[in-house]
């Protein structure tokens, strides 16, 4: 009795562990079901270039607060022991040695400029930075995008195959039939076969390029994400003429401003060189030498305070100040001939995503209007065939005409998303 309620125990766990397993292996399966919007959401926060461009900012940040303490006082505490023999130099200079234990502070009253140019270019750096930042996720939101309309072409591909596959196995029946009644023969059932055989392999290939669009899009969004995503939204289709593009305006040439103001900074600190600073310290302490410690009046004047001044003109370096001058003037040079290309390549790059967008829009209102045209002529064409008054032939032409009508036609909507995205990238700001 006891071994038989075992085994029953041990079945009922073997079936309830199988369960978990079942239960289990069906969440890994699980794929992420996400909108555009929440992909866009997910690679701004957690693609790892966001992040680093986020480090840049910060690092800007702190060295603007840097800059800024320097014009505080340098405050610092320092002894130091001196021993002089008298075998050595001067003991009417050296006193035999000192001892001193002080707290000091300096700080340079003019230094040429040097601490207010470096401020208002750090301010200039924390542009920079955030600049970085947003072409970062302008450019992170333009890819995810990019992949995601890739992914959404593919998965209407294979809708558009599906069906296709469907019509096409539904004729070959058809003309297994019509061949069995001695109204088609053997030439026309081996045709259609092919036929079937070949959109079969297209509908295959399109599996793998599904599953490369869900890899390329787990790979922009960043982050333990699963490569088995699903988009579960559709896109809606924005035919709207493009907006004038603003030269000035855009994240890149706003980027390209700002590092031609750093680098005028530059010119502007090498520059200063030239001019004169001047520097005061004091002190106060214990200061005293050997000998006043060795002498029989006893030690006197030990504490006590002290200031110091300095004052400095540059006069001559061999004419470095000039060189390292001409070396910053000939990067802020560069950076203004590079900005020129940039405007050049910008207006390019935008005519010809205009170009773009309007070639697709025209040829997506084409296959629109052809796709009731290939509709009517399949079924036509079939009708006839069924009927004895057309060729099977003609069937297979117009069925692959309807097909490449509907590929056509989400091609081009696929290159509208894709125009609109690039233009949407040019003209950020």
């Amino acid at each position: 009795m006891y071994q038989s309620d075992l085994n029953i125990y041990l079945r009922i766990s073997g079936i309830g562990c199988a369960l978990f397993l079942l239960c289990a292996a069906n969440v890994a399966a699980q794929t992420d079901s996400l909108s555009l919007q929440q992909c866009i959401q997910r690679a701004l926060n957690y693609n790892a270039n966001v992040r680093y461009a986020e480090f840049g900012v910060r690092g800007a940040q702190l060295r603007h607060e840097e800059f800024g303490l320097t014009n505080l006082p340098l405050i610092a505490a320092s002894s130091h022991a001196l021993w002089a023999p008298d075998f050595g130099y001067d003991p009417i200079v050296t006193n035999g040695g000192e001892l001193a234990a002080q707290i000091g502070a300096t700080m340079p009253l003019y230094d040429g400029g040097v601490r207010s140019l470096s401020l208002d270019q750090s301010l200039v750096d924390i542009h920079r930075a955030e600049g970085v930042k947003n072409i970062t996720e302008r450019d992170i939101i333009f890819r995810t995008k990019a992949a995601y309309y890739a992914l959404l072409h593919a998965e209407n591909e294979r809708t558009v195959l599906q069906q296709s596959v469907a019509e096409m196995q539904e004729y070959s029946d058809l003309t297994t039939r019509l061949k069995a009644g001695g109204t088609a023969d053997e030439t026309d059932v081996l045709k259609t076969l092919i036929q079937l055989s070949d959109e079969q392999i297209l509908l295959r290939e399109n599996d793998k390029e599904i599953r490369g669009a869900r890899i390329t899009l787990a790979q922009v969004l960043g982050g333990d994400i699963s490569t088995s995503i699903n988009i579960k939204d559709s896109i809606p289709l924005d035919t709207s003429m493009v907006p004038e593009l603003d030269t000035l305006r855009t994240l890149d040439e706003q980027q390209s401003e700002l590092a031609i103001q750093s680098a005028k900074f530059n010119v502007a600190l090498a520059e200063s060189e030239r001019r004169a600073r001047l520097l005061v310290a004091a002190d106060a302490g214990v200061l005293t030498s050997l000998d006043n410690l060795q002498s029989q009046n006893g030690v006197h004047n030990i504490l006590g305070f002290s200031a110091y001044a300095e004052f400095q003109i540059p006069l001559w370096n061999w004419g470095l100040t000039d060189r390292r001058v001409q070396d910053q003037q000939t990067v802020v040079d560069e950076l203004q001939v590079q900005d020129e290309l940039l405007r050049k390549s910008v207006v390019a790059e935008w005519n010809s995503t205009r170009e773009d967008f309007l070639e697709a829009k025209d040829t997506f209102e084409k296959f629109s209007e052809n796709l009731q045209f290939a509709e009517g002529n399949f079924l036509l064409s079939k009708a006839q065939f069924a009927g004895g008054h057309g060729r099977s032939l003609e069937v297979l032409d117009a069925h692959r005409l309807l097909a490449d009508t509907k590929l056509g036609l989400e091609k081009s909507r696929t290159n509208i998303l894709l125009a609109k995205a690039r233009i949407e990238r040019l003209t950020a700001k």
